[in-house]
């Protein structure tokens, strides 16, 4: 692919050098670990048309280009070529992508279910090109509904887990739950492969984060929401306590947060006036 690029017409290359710097929208994969290696993931771009570009390391093909080589310049993901990004969420392996009517693409690893959908099972290698998902199964609590099609809202791809949010605020998580990161509950501790709802959240979900191994949820009302590995103080609850549903952080009730972010074993809240607000390790 980076050769036929190099090769390909000056328009193409000028728009590969303008990838990154005309950039709509950005995102970058996080280090697999914290000994200094290089990330298994890569970096994106999407262009204010909507077409995807993709750089850095490939591992299990998470730059979405068809192979696992890796990539020094910004390189078209030509399978969306002619689909128009308008979100983008990588970490690690694993990359996710919705496009402007809302429907759901992820590519790299398929360890744990990362990769949402159903033909991947649980212990699919991998997907080295875009993968629609559609559908999703049933929640963590009766009642739990499927994904709505072409309305997925946002999506945040974690480490081993990833977590999306459709047009009606409903949340939705899959991929690894060994440490309740999935929010499903102590008797739901099997890995997900598909996009499974999780109750608790009242209101509309409207920001979500993954952390290494637990969850952050902004609602409608402002209030923020955490579960799973709570070892390193990550969920800001005053221990380090697992949760295994959705449980909220008193500590930034009335604070007006506006977004949440997770880095590996850290939690950052932003308030409406500029305020920070950050735990964990």
């Amino acid at each position: 692919m980076f050769g036929r690029l190099l090769r390909s017409s000056p328009a193409r290359r000028a728009a590969a050098c303008a990838a990154v710097s005309g950039a709509a929208t950005f995102a970058c994969a996080a280090p697999a670990s914290s000994s200094g290696d290089a990330p298994a993931g890569g970096a994106f771009s999407s262009r204010p048309g909507g077409t995807l570009w993709a750089f850095g390391n490939n591992l299990s093909g998470c730059l979405g280009l068809g192979d696992e080589k890796k990539r020094t310049r910004p390189t078209l993901v030509e399978h969306l070529e002619h689909t128009p990004a308008v979100f983008l969420s990588a970490r690690d392996n694993n990359s996710a992508v919705l496009d402007a009517e809302g429907n759901m693409y992820t590519f790299g690893s398929g360890e744990f279910g990362n990769l949402g959908a159903a033909a991947y099972s649980l212990d699919m290698p991998c997907a080295t090109v875009p993968i629609k998902v559609a559908g999703g199964g049933g929640g963590g609590g009766e009642g739990g509904a499927a994904i709505k099609t072409n309305q997925t809202h946002k999506v945040c791809v974690g480490t081993f887990h990833s977590l999306c949010i459709d047009g009606d605020g409903a949340l939705f998580a899959w991929g690894r739950a060994s440490k309740g990161q999935l929010g499903l509950g102590k008797d739901r501790r099997s890995n997900q492969g598909t996009p499974t709802r999780v109750e608790g959240v009242p209101g509309a979900a409207r920001d979500i984060a993954c952390g290494r191994s637990f969850s952050l949820c902004l609602n409608d009302l402002g209030d923020v929401y955490s579960w799973g590995d709570g070892a390193d103080g990550a969920l800001g609850h005053g221990d380090k306590a697992r949760a295994a549903v959705p449980t909220k952080v008193a500590a930034l009730a009335g604070k007006g947060v506006v977004q949440v972010a997770a880095g590996r074993d850290s939690s950052f809240a932003l308030c409406g006036d500029g305020r920070v607000f950050s735990w964990g390790r």
